[in-house]
């Protein structure tokens, strides 16, 4: 991670605080960037995790404050205002993609 001295930098953790409910103390943020060097071998999808997790993809929330007075909505469902939190989980179309995630892996485990 980047350290910058003058206190003015956000880290990603708050980023997602403010979306989402967050245990900061708990070992929960420690392991999800943790997990990308142990897992996750391909430097692609390395990639991708980081971009996650700093919230450095463009969502159609942050692309309508970067082309003011233009209305940009989730390419999925057509929601206004669809935020990082909404492309990878509230969205209808994504939320059913989870769902089938949990039943096969709830399948695979006997639950």
């Amino acid at each position: 991670m980047v350290e910058i001295s003058d206190g003015n930098f956000t880290l990603p953790i708050d980023l997602w605080g403010n979306l989402m409910p967050i245990d900061k103390v708990g070992g929960w943020w420690k392991k999800s960037v943790s997990v990308l060097y142990e897992v996750v071998k391909p430097a692609p999808l390395r990639k991708n995790h980081l971009y996650t997790l700093h919230r450095a993809y463009i969502s159609p929330e942050k692309l309508s404050k970067i082309k003011k007075g233009e209305v940009i909505k989730c390419l999925k469902c057509g929601s206004v205002g669809a935020t990082d939190v909404h492309m990878f989980w509230d969205c209808p179309s994504i939320r059913l993609f989870w769902e089938e995630v949990c039943d096969t892996v709830s399948a695979m485990l006997g639950r």
